[in-house]
């Protein structure tokens, strides 16, 4: 669990600084888009960094896990095995998560 405190500056007024974030993940891309036997995934980073690449069903079912310590990734995913319908490609870092939706046909 995380604790956020804000910083103010000797004016007592927070600091604009202190407020910028960095996003983790850059850039990221998952194709095609329909899929039909494997997902193309490339994501950028801010920094070498701990990443968790999952792929899930709509009711949550595992589908694909990896970890990572990188600062680009480039995936093939396989799909072949899996049933038609939706799933989420899902990024996490430490501090920021992105999610993607990919039909399976």
């Amino acid at each position: 669990r995380t604790k956020s405190i804000n910083v103010r500056n000797s004016t007592g007024r927070e600091d604009p600084e202190d407020q910028e974030k960095v996003d983790d993940i850059t850039n990221a891309r998952v194709y095609p888009n329909p899929v039909s036997e494997e997902i193309n995934l490339d994501v950028e980073l801010s920094g070498e960094m701990r990443v968790l690449v999952k792929v899930t069903s709509m009711i949550g079912v595992s589908i694909f896990e990896k970890k990572f310590e990188a600062r680009q990734i480039s995936e093939v995913i396989q799909m072949s095995g899996v049933n038609p319908g939706m799933y989420i490609v899902i990024i996490i870092t430490e501090n920021q998560s992105k999610s993607f939706r990919v039909l399976k046909l």
